[in-house]
C-alpha cells in the first residue's frame, strides 16, 4: 500500500517491519512505561529508521516519527497501514513519501495516540488499567543481626551480676566472719580473736576495714558497672538506629567502653585475692574461702568478654538488603 503527501518530486519508499526486540522498545518515552505487545519499525530503503510503532497490552497504539512523516502516519491511509500491520504477524506493506528529501533518524516526536481497537471489553480493560498505576520500587530492609542482640543481653546480665557482687558481703568467708567490698559481718558466737584484729562489738555488720586493696577493688567494680551500663545503652542505640554509619559508630564506641569495663573487673578480681594473701598471717583463721559473690564477679567477666567478642564479630559486614516490589496505586 502506498501513500503520498505534498507535491511532486522524488518518491521515497518505506518498508515497515516487525521488531522482536521487546527489551529495546519496552521503555519508549520518559512519561510512559508500557508492557509491549508488538513493535514495528518503519525504515527507508537505505535502512534509516524513521518511525517506531508501539502497541501495548492495553490496546493503545503510540508512534514515534519524524516531523515529515507524521502527516502520512496520521492520515487515513496511514491509519489503514497501521491497522494492516497490527493484523500482520511479521511484515507490513510499504509506504511512500513524496516530500522529496530523505528522512533522517533525528527529530523523533510522539504523535497522537491512534485507537485501532473498538471492542467494548478491550476499551473497558484499558480504562481500568489506566485508573491504576503500577510502579517498581526498591525497598531498603535493615536486618538486625542476632549477634548484636545477644551482646545487648550479655550487657544487661552483667548489670544484674555486678549489682549482686557490689551489695554482697560474701566475698571472703571464714569461721564466724563474712567480708565484702563495703562491709563485714560478725556471726553469733564467732571465734575470737576476730580476723585482722577487728574489735568484737557483737554479731552485726559493720563498715569494711580501711584497707587499700578493698577500696581499690570496690572502686573498680563500680567503674565496671557504670561503663557496662553505658556500653549496653550504646549497643541498644546502635540496634535502633536506621543509619548504617551511625549504627557502626555506636557499636565501635560500645566495644571500647565494654573493654574498659572488662579490664576494670579483671583488675579488681586479681588484686583482691593477691593482696589478701599478703595479710593472711593476720587472719587468725586457718581456713579461708572465697564466697559466691567473688564467683559472680568472674561470671560477670565472662559475659563481658562474650559481649565484646559479639560486638567485634562482623562489624563491617552489610546489614542492608534490597528488595524490589511492585506497588499499584490509583491514578
Amino acid at each position: 500500500m502506498d501513500s503520498a503527501s505534498g507535491g511532486g518530486g522524488r518518491v521515497n519508499k518505506f518498508g515497515m517491519g516487525y521488531s522482536s526486540n521487546k527489551r529495546r522498545h519496552a521503555i519508549f518515552s520518559k512519561r510512559k512505561i508500557v508492557i509491549m505487545k508488538k513493535a514495528y519499525e518503519l525504515s527507508t530503503l537505505g535502512g534509516t529508521q524513521v518511525m517506531l510503532l508501539i502497541v501495548s497490552e492495553t490496546g493503545n497504539v503510540s508512534t514515534f516519527a519524524t516531523q515529515k512523516l507524521q502527516p502520512i502516519i496520521t492520515s487515513e491511509e496511514g491509519k489503514a497501514l497501521i491497522q494492516m500491520c497490527l493484523n500482520s504477524p511479521d511484515s507490513c506493506p510499504s509506504l511512500s513519501d513524496n516530500s522529496g528529501d530523505p528522512l533522517s533518524a533525528t527529530g523523533f516526536e510522539e504523535t497522537d495516540n491512534i485507537d485501532v481497537y473498538h471492542d467494548s471489553k478491550i476499551l473497558h480493560k484499558r480504562k481500568k488499567n489506566m485508573a491504576q498505576v503500577t510502579t517498581n520500587t526498591v525497598e531498603t530492609i535493615t536486618i538486625t543481626r542476632p549477634l548484636k542482640v545477644i551482646a545487648l543481653i550479655c550487657g544487661l546480665i552483667v548489670i544484674v551480676l555486678m549489682l549482686m557482687t557490689l551489695t554482697s558481703t560474701d566475698w571472703l568467708l571464714s569461721a564466724g566472719w563474712r567480708q565484702g567490698l563495703f562491709s563485714h559481718c560478725i556471726a553469733l558466737h564467732a571465734p575470737t580473736p576476730l580476723p585482722f584484729n577487728v574489735p568484737n562489738n557483737g554479731p552485726d555488720c559493720y563498715p569494711t576495714r580501711e584497707v587499700g586493696y578493698i577500696r581499690v577493688a570496690a572502686a573498680l567494680c563500680i567503674v565496671t558497672l557504670v561503663t557496662d551500663i553505658v556500653a549496653t545503652l550504646l549497643t541498644g542505640l546502635g540496634l535502633r538506629s536506621k543509619d548504617q554509619r551511625t549504627k557502626y559508630k555506636f557499636y565501635r564506641v560500645a566495644v571500647y567502653v565494654m573493654l574498659l569495663s572488662l579490664l576494670s573487673l579483671l583488675i579488681a578480681l586479681i588484686v583482691y585475692p593477691v593482696c589478701f594473701a599478703a595479710e593472711l598471717n593476720l587472719g587468725n583463721r586457718t581456713v579461708w574461702e572465697f564466697g559466691w559473690a567473688y564467683g559472680v564477679g568472674w561470671g560477670a567477666g565472662i559475659f563481658l568478654f562474650g559481649a565484646v567478642v559479639l560486638l567485634l564479630c562482623n562489624k563491617e559486614s552489610e546489614e542492608i538488603y534490597y528488595k524490589e516490589r511492585k506497588v499499584t496505586s490509583s491514578a
